[in-house]
């Protein structure tokens, strides 16, 4: 009996040590599949009149932008302040004569241009959440005044959230070109909105040169209302008061 209680006893110290090693495995398996079924997607805020602000307080150094991101805006998984830059060319583009970002994309088959005050690029699984590094590009136009740099960049940083939330296929769903180039899709259309109500809380608002506020009749609709609510709840986090002179 003695003898049977022990064999027993190794017998389920297998199991566990089976359970352990098929978790590890499957672990490993989940990894490998992460790294290799992904797609790697640059998006962006458009160089817009309903993006640009009037002038406001001079930058300064241009390394501010990454202090701005630790110290006000709030990091985000994935991200390094490191791997925020202001060139172009790390985005296979150029800086434009008028200080945006302009790169090329192919779009249905055709290869459109792209004129940006920021983008990023992010790398996504195919559940919708973020795999590996995170990386910021930031136009000259971007560097007009801390007020500008800002909205910018939490424009980009709420795409950064919405991977990191694995909601990236919901932000994907296109949106009626009736809505305009701003909200072209899901995710744009509550960036812009969560964008405004940024301008709002930090006493900017007036400074920008069209309305780019989203009708709130919009996201009263019966299609996408309950659909983007965990988006909505996600971007409203963000929209908080900074402040851009804790750098003199």
């Amino acid at each position: 009996m003695v003898q049977s209680l022990a064999n027993g006893t190794k017998f389920l110290e297998g199991i566990a040590k089976g359970a352990v090693v098929g978790a590890a495995m499957s672990a490993i398996s989940y990894g490998v599949y992460r790294i290799f079924f992904t797609k790697k997607v640059t998006v962006y805020m458009e160089d817009s009149e309903a993006n640009t602000l009037s002038p406001g307080t001079p930058v300064g150094d241009r390394s501010y932008a990454r202090e701005l991101y630790e110290k006000q805006l709030g990091v985000e998984e994935g991200l390094s302040k490191n791997n925020i830059y202001n060139d172009a060319s790390r985005l296979g583009g150029k800086m434009n004569a008028n200080g945006a970002l302009e790169y090329t994309k192919v779009v249905d088959g055709k290869t459109v241009t792209v004129k940006a005050l920021g983008a990023t690029d992010v790398r996504v699984d195919k559940a919708g959440f973020r795999v590996g590094k995170v990386k910021m590009y930031l136009s000259d136009k971007a560097f007009s005044s801390r007020e500008q740099l800002a909205f910018v960049m939490r424009h980009e940083l709420d795409h950064v959230k919405i991977a990191n939330a694995g909601l990236w296929n919901e932000a994907s769903v296109a949106l009626s070109p009736d809505w305009g180039s701003l909200r072209d899709d899901v995710g744009h259309w509550h960036i812009q909105k969560a964008g405004t109500n940024f301008l709002i809380k930090n006493g900017w608002y007036e400074k920008i040169k069209i309305d780019s506020y989203i009708p709130a009749g919009d996201f009263n609709s019966s299609t996408f209302q309950k659909f983007n609510q965990q988006i909505e709840n996600l971007l409203n986090s963000g929209t908080k008061k900074i402040n851009i002179n804790f750098i003199k």
